[in-house]
């Protein structure tokens, strides 16, 4: 008897199927996804700006902010699986599990597989960059320590111990805002080039060739 997961993913392949039908559609949705939840998230930057004395608003800040790096994430996984399947591309074991986070178990039954935060934007990134020819992440390059230096701070007020914890300095909410900034300008030229190489792979695959990831 299929378990809940099993049929969760079984749903999520199927939606999926219907990307690969018209691939444009998901760079389209990624691009949309982006630009509303970035939209949002100005506009609790304007008022978080304009009552500085509230550090409510600037925790709500910080929560959207990877609220939308989750999100975005997700969509971006989704491009790399169906850009993988139309163009007949292989992927790992591994790779599949983490681009549709499900993992099949001992039974056969699939369960959902999610690495970790730092670790799931890391591998999407990364992959991304293998797909669609752009520089991987350097793990000690300067952008990335402070980008997990940003997560901590998320997590330190999203499950918050002590009311402490809850306080944002300055310091540390321009730290939060320049990760999130970097993050988007990696998904913007992900989603860039994988319009520019997804319709050089589609016309191969539409004249009959295999295609490799980009090196």
């Amino acid at each position: 008897m299929a378990t809940m997961n099993s049929a969760e993913y079984e749903e999520r392949i199927q939606f999926l199927l219907k990307y690969e039908k018209d691939p444009s559609t998901l760079i389209k949705d990624l691009t949309e996804l982006t630009n509303l939840t970035t939209a949002d998230l100005d506009k609790c930057i304007a008022i978080s700006n304009a009552n500085l004395g509230d550090q409510s608003w600037q925790r709500l800040v910080v929560r959207t902010a990877f609220s939308i790096i989750d999100s975005v994430c997700y969509k971006l996984k989704e491009l790399i699986y169906c850009t993988a399947n139309v163009c007949h591309i292989d992927l790992s074991v591994h790779e599949k599990e983490l681009l549709l986070e499900f993992k099949k178990d001992k039974q056969g039954n699939f369960r959902r597989c999610y690495p970790g935060f730092a670790d799931n934007v890391k591998f999407t990134l990364n992959t991304a960059s293998k797909f669609f020819g752009l520089n991987p992440i350097v793990l000690n390059d300067n952008n990335w320590m402070a980008f997990l230096e940003s997560i901590e701070i998320r997590d330190r007020i999203t499950h918050p111990k002590h009311p402490r914890d809850l306080a944002i300095s300055p310091q540390e909410y321009d730290k939060v805002a320049d990760a999130f900034y970097w993050f988007i300008k990696r998904i913007f030229e992900a989603t860039v080039a994988s319009s520019g190489v997804a319709k050089v792979k589609w016309k191969k695959i539409e004249a009959g060739g295999r295609v490799a990831p980009s090196a």
